[in-house]
């Protein structure tokens, strides 16, 4: 709840201006459905110049003072976005529970649909834990192969576009015999986002929230790899999903294979530009 000092405040109107559901009306005043629409969203809170507002309930929580300009300048965050890899190649190293803690800090503040905050993170650091995980993983995709090849249903799924893609990366990536872990990449951690099943909003929320782990964690040392085969089985699996606690009702929507990287990349990989359409 939206608490105003009128001691502090001087009626700058920033409040007013920033309020997404039109809640504080000049004055400024609570309009009285703010008790029921207001989303905690903060948005008066941290505009104001004052620190005449503050949001009960968020009592326990520190919040810095901007300085004005992004910490960060345009040349330094796009040189960020340029340099970073997708990491496959980790350190025999457990990821620390300190790290780990400041990635998901991270990604707690990425933007969140009407800031209803639904997703939950899962994170999985016990070796043995992430072993069951790969060996179900692989004995489940190993079986999907052979589904695959059943004449009939692959006579169908043939004609599918993606069912080339699809089985080329089981049989000659994920299961393949080179001695190397396709599957989880030898990863010390894991890391899922989740979500309730049926929360409409949910999946752009986790995605938004790992996008924020990932970068992040490449700021501090911590390499990251989105991992979609992994997701796949998380939630369609109940082994798995007892595995990494995961309860009925919800559903992991990004998963991570997370760890401190063994190679260095000296130069960016080549990017180019998407396609742009100009209104004028």
């Amino acid at each position: 709840m939206i608490l105003i000092d009128e001691n502090k405040c001087d009626r700058c109107g920033l409040c007013t201006m920033v309020c997404p559901y039109d809640l504080v009306g000049d004055g400024p005043r609570l309009k009285s459905v703010a008790g029921t629409l207001c989303v905690e969203c903060g948005h008066c809170m941290a505009v104001c110049p004052k620190e005449a507002i503050t949001l009960s309930g968020f009592e326990d929580i520190e919040v810095a003072t901007l300085k004005g300009r992004s910490p960060i300048d345009r040349a330094s965050i796009k040189a960020m976005f340029k340099g970073r890899r997708s990491g496959r190649n980790f350190r025999n190293t457990p990821v620390s529970r300190e790290d780990m803690k400041e990635i998901i800090e991270a990604a707690s503040c990425a933007p969140s649909a009407s800031n209803a905050r639904p997703v939950k993170a899962y994170v999985c650091r016990d070796a043995e834990t992430i072993s069951k995980i790969r060996k179900r993983m692989h004995t489940l995709y190993n079986l999907m192969l052979k589904a695959m090849k059943i004449p009939g249903l692959s006579a169908i799924l043939g004609r599918l576009e993606m069912f080339g893609m699809m089985s080329y990366a089981l049989e000659d990536v994920l299961l393949s015999d080179s001695g190397r872990d396709m599957i989880l990449y030898n990863a010390p951690a894991l890391l899922a986002f989740s979500v309730p099943s049926l929360n409409p909003m949910g999946s752009g929320d986790a995605w938004l929230a790992a996008e924020n782990a990932v970068i992040y964690a490449d700021s501090i040392g911590v390499s990251s790899c989105f991992m979609g085969f992994f997701g796949i089985l998380a939630n369609l699996d109940p082994v798995m999903r007892k595995l990494l606690g995961i309860p009925r009702g919800e559903s992991i929507k990004a998963g991570l294979v997370m760890g401190y990287p063994k190679v260095k990349y000296s130069r960016e990989a080549p990017r180019r530009t998407m396609p742009i359409h100009w209104d004028i």
